[in-house]
């Protein structure tokens, strides 16, 4: 299931109760606009560890940046995504 993040309250709350809800079908986050790296890569970690979600759909975030940038940015993404590792 596809599902854009609250804008309103406590977002990983909200979410949470979204993950809950959905029983077995997993959810991921997609959508939004454009924001600065550390707090997406917030936003991201909130998303995975404490509402639950099973992964994101990033783009523009990442392929509106420099090459490098992008490069440094998708590892980011991967590491809290795939590697469990926490924000820094």
């Amino acid at each position: 299931m596809k599902l854009s993040q609250p804008h309103e309250g406590n977002r990983a709350e909200a979410l949470r109760e979204a993950v809950v809800a959905a029983g077995r079908t997993k959810l991921i986050c997609a959508g939004g606009s454009s924001v600065d790296v550390k707090e997406f890569l917030q936003t991201l970690h909130e998303q995975l560890h404490i509402s639950g979600t099973s992964g994101n759909a990033t783009g523009r975030n990442i392929h509106q940046k420099p090459l490098d940038e992008a490069i440094r940015f998708a590892n980011a993404v991967s590491a809290l995504t795939f590697d469990d590792k926490s924000r820094r």
